[in-house]
């Protein structure tokens, strides 16, 4: 696939966004804030793939969830398989972490995520990203 100079640009301002955000979540989850470490890793991987899809020349794809991306990126690039329970576990995070009326009970996405939820939110976003780096960060203008 031809990839122009421009593309790859685009593609790596998303990506250096998404490594921005990624380091966020680690700062959010250092300082207790979980629901935003979660979130901000959802974010993150968000992104990611969608730097991916501007390589590919994919401009029009608007969804927030990950494993639609992901979907879209396979068919072009079926050696990006594996990052399916990535994708799905990061798209949970998406409503919860922020509205108190996506939880069950009185919780608060505050009261509700723990430790336990960012740190794997954060591993799982960072197996998105490497994956990311490696694909636009591999690329070259053609």
């Amino acid at each position: 696939m031809k990839r122009s100079g421009a593309r790859v640009k685009e593609a790596e301002r998303w990506l250096s966004q998404a490594e921005r955000d990624l380091a966020m979540a680690r700062i959010s989850a250092r300082e207790g804030f979980h629901e935003w470490a979660c979130f901000d890793a959802q974010q993150s991987g968000e992104k990611a793939l969608k730097a991916i899809l501007l390589i590919q020349g994919k401009t029009g794809v608007t969804s927030h969830s990950l494993l639609e991306l992901l979907r879209e990126i396979q068919k072009d690039r079926a050696d990006l398989q594996g990052l399916e329970e990535a994708a799905k576990e990061l798209d949970r995070h998406y409503i919860a972490t922020r509205y108190p009326d996506s939880l069950p009970g009185a919780q608060t996405p505050g009261s509700f995520y723990d430790s336990k939820d960012s740190d794997r939110c954060i591993a799982l976003c960072a197996s998105i990203l490497a994956a990311s780096v490696s694909t636009v960060r591999g690329s070259r203008p053609t």
